[in-house]
């Protein structure tokens, strides 16, 4: 599976991903709700209980009591009751509890029981979208849009998906497609005029962000918006005006320091940056990005143990993103820990197996600890995947001149 590598200023577009899927969240179908009487049940005396617990399961969902819902419809599963509806309706109690892996899981068992049950692709690319793999969502969105061209919907979201993709010729085609529906939706024109500068249509990106501003008004959400728009174009002047804007209306709203802070750190100014992003870390402590950025600059100034305590900090508030557990096991590198660093980096593979970057510090880790074989082994694999990859990986892939290095190369033990 392979997922999109944000770059940084496009990490906290998690902010526009969620508040997308959050407006279309009540669309969702609750699919099965018509489909009671094709429960395969297959004792009589047996039907009756079913069938009253599947539309408990289906009361609680529609009531918001997601819990609830999972754990009727896990019953049904456990009592022999395995149709695609109660899949599918599973699925989307495991999508609305934010468990988009087991969502995924769900729908899959659900279509392959009937592949045609209604909006079940729907569901799976939606399932997939908020999962970040947008080139499976772009599959189960073409998927719904060859069964219904006019679903503006799947349309909008396969739109938005090519843009995280970086393919911003078909997200502009499929998102010009939609534009009478989405006349009021901010978010539309952030994607649509990052969209056309990078393809160069200057002009056109400049009157998307204009109506930006007639929608926005004179907000700080509006304005971290521009400067995420700004900076996606490397356009820094712009994107600091917009940041010193938000954070004049609002000193506390999140991200506004974030991006200051990133582009300081882009213009060298670390101790500006350094400033900003731990004043985010306080403000968003939920969010990851601020953590990472301070441990990378700390790193590299060689300050290893107040890298290690900021990025404890931050892998406690958010245990399972990959680039974080890195940042933290390069610092536990720079200090001469390897045995620390070596569970967190396994721990990021798993979460990103393909990630070239991930592997190259595994090599270093493995050489660290002895283990000069299997150093060779991930060296290896880290240039393969680093070389097919796509150019942000690259970029992190800073450190790609080791791959020279003789150390590397010996068939010492394991």
């Amino acid at each position: 599976m392979l997922q999109h590598q944000s770059a940084p200023f496009r990490r906290p577009l998690a902010i526009l991903r969620n508040n997308l899927f959050d407006r279309l969240a009540s669309l969702l179908p609750l699919l099965g709700i018509f489909l009671v009487g094709s429960l395969s049940v297959h004792a009589a005396s047996h039907a009756e209980n079913a069938r009253a617990l599947f539309a408990q399961g289906q009361h609680a969902l529609v009531n918001h009591r997601y819990q609830t819902a999972l754990d009727i419809f896990r019953a049904l599963l456990a009592n022999g009751v395995r149709s695609a509806p109660v899949y599918s309706n599973l699925g989307v109690a495991y999508q609305r509890l934010e468990m988009q892996k087991e969502a995924i899981a769900s729908f899959q068992k659900a279509k392959e029981l009937d592949p045609s049950l209604s909006g079940i692709d729907l569901n799976l690319g939606l399932a997939f979208y908020k999962h970040h793999d947008f080139e499976e969502a772009v599959k189960q969105f073409t998927a719904v849009l060859a069964a219904e061209p006019q679903n503006t919907q799947a349309r909008y979201l396969r739109g938005v998906s090519y843009y995280m993709l970086n393919q911003y010729k078909s997200a502009v085609n499929e998102l010009l497609s939609v534009e009478n529906s989405q006349r009021s939706n901010l978010e539309y024109f952030f994607v649509m005029g990052v969209s056309l500068g990078q393809l160069k249509r200057t002009e056109d990106s400049k009157q998307a962000f204009s109506r930006m501003l007639e929608l926005g008004g004179h907000t700080p959400q509006l304005h971290v918006l521009l400067a995420q728009a700004y900076l996606a174009l490397n356009d820094d002047r712009n994107a600091l005006e917009q940041t010193n804007r938000a954070i004049s209306i609002d000193p506390q709203f999140p991200f506004a320091h974030y991006y200051h802070g990133l582009i300081y750190e882009r213009a060298g100014q670390k101790a500006v940056a350094l400033e900003d992003f731990e004043q985010e870390t306080k403000l968003s402590q939920g969010e990851p990005w601020a953590y990472e950025h301070i441990g990378n600059l700390l790193i590299n100034e060689n300050k290893a143990p107040e890298a290690i305590s900021i990025l404890r900090d931050g892998v406690a508030n958010n245990p399972d993103v990959s680039k974080l557990l890195v940042a933290l096991a390069k610092a536990y590198l720079q200090a001469s820990r390897p045995a620390e660093a070596l569970p967190l980096i396994q721990k990021a593979l798993a979460i990103e197996p393909r990630n070239g970057s991930f592997h190259y510090q595994l090599s270093r880790t493995y050489s660290l600890l002895g283990k000069r074989l299997k150093a060779r082994e991930e060296m290896q694999l880290a240039a393969r995947l680093i070389k097919n990859y796509d150019r942000q990986q690259v970029r992190d892939f800073s450190e790609a001149e080791a791959l020279k290095q003789p150390a590397y190369a010996s068939t010492a033990s394991r």
